[in-house]
């Protein structure tokens, strides 16, 4: 495929996918900006970010944190599995592979959008490494999260984000999930980058087994 019809393959794909999550990204992202305002007000991006540090026999609920991790999964829904289930038997010229990276890279410019957001709000972020790390990390969460709603029906995705989402507040020690919440980052640059390695390596072989996709009972 040449540079010319990926991107027209990849402004079709942005057409479709902001008219499936456009009234949902406006919603979301003034829920965002509620929340990272409170943030401000509080304790401005530590606060927004901290998170919680369990004790014995005290469980605490960041509702902040859970919140500003979810959202993105709410947005994105059922809108990744349409595109790739509906919009992808009607082009018959595009790879597979290649039309998945195309909206991953349209998911990716939303994700930024709700970084900078993450950023610019709260203020005062000294935080550099933890906000880089956040967003790749979360991406790559994202992009798990997409995948694996290609096989598995959209609702038992959702409860198994929320369930890794409340797992990793109650576990103090949960691997890489931890490192979502700044009261538990560790900034050894060695554990980030090993992380990031494990969600890269779930995302590839997520990836490789599109082609076990079934569309003819959907295609329309």
């Amino acid at each position: 495929m040449t540079q010319l019809h990926y991107n027209l393959l990849l402004k079709r794909n942005r057409v479709l996918y902001w008219e499936q999550i456009r009234i949902k990204f406006i919603i979301v992202t003034l829920v965002y900006v509620m929340l990272l305002l409170q943030g401000r007000h509080q304790q401005q991006f530590y606060g927004v970010f901290y998170g919680v540090l369990q004790a014995p026999n005290d469980f605490v609920m960041p509702i902040q944190w859970f919140f500003i991790m979810l959202l993105p999964v709410a947005v994105i829904g059922d809108s990744f599995n349409q595109l790739v289930k509906i919009g992808y038997p009607l082009l018959n010229r595009v790879g597979l592979g290649t039309y998945i990276l195309s909206i991953f890279q349209i998911m990716s410019e939303m994700l930024f959008l709700f970084w900078l957001l993450w950023i610019l709000i709260p203020g005062n972020n000294q935080y550099y490494l933890f906000s880089v790390i956040l967003f790749l990390n979360s991406s790559l969460g994202i992009f798990i999260f997409s995948l694996i709603s290609l096989f598995l029906p959209p609702v038992i995705a959702y409860f198994i984000a929320i369930l890794l989402a409340m797992g990793t507040i109650a576990n103090n020690k949960l691997p890489i999930l931890s490192q979502f919440m700044l009261s538990r980052f560790d900034s050894n640059l060695m554990i980030n980058l090993f992380n990031t390695i494990i969600l890269i390596l779930i995302v590839i072989i997520l990836f490789s087994c599109i082609r076990y996709i079934e569309f003819t009972q959907i295609r329309k």
